[in-house]
């Protein structure tokens, strides 16, 4: 019993302690109306389903850190690729070579 009670107690205590992190993001959120039921609603029931919701909110900023991390290697070896070849093809260039015979 005494397990059982230390367990509700945790839960709760993690709960509580998810709702003030929602609720501080909530807050600093300037796009979601603060006098809607239904925004506070969705704060209590996230901090209520916290072993739900936590996990899969962590796993959504991976992804998304992933996404753009990804993202910005991709980016980076297109620049790369087409600065080399800009590079390539002013020094292969038909006019290049007209300018080296003329001489």
């Amino acid at each position: 019993m005494l397990v059982l009670s230390l367990l509700v107690k945790g839960y709760f205590l993690v709960s509580l302690l998810a709702f003030l992190v929602y609720l501080k993001a909530f807050l600093q959120d300037s796009s979601s109306s603060k006098m809607d039921y239904r925004s506070w609603l969705v704060a209590g029931l996230a901090a209520l389903f916290w072993p739900i919701v936590l996990p899969l909110s962590c796993l959504e900023r991976w992804v998304k850190r992933t996404q753009a991390q990804s993202y910005a290697t991709s980016n980076l070896d297109t620049v790369m690729l087409s600065q080399y070849s800009f590079s390539y093809s002013l020094s292969n260039s038909p006019m290049a070579e007209v300018a080296e015979t003329d001489i």
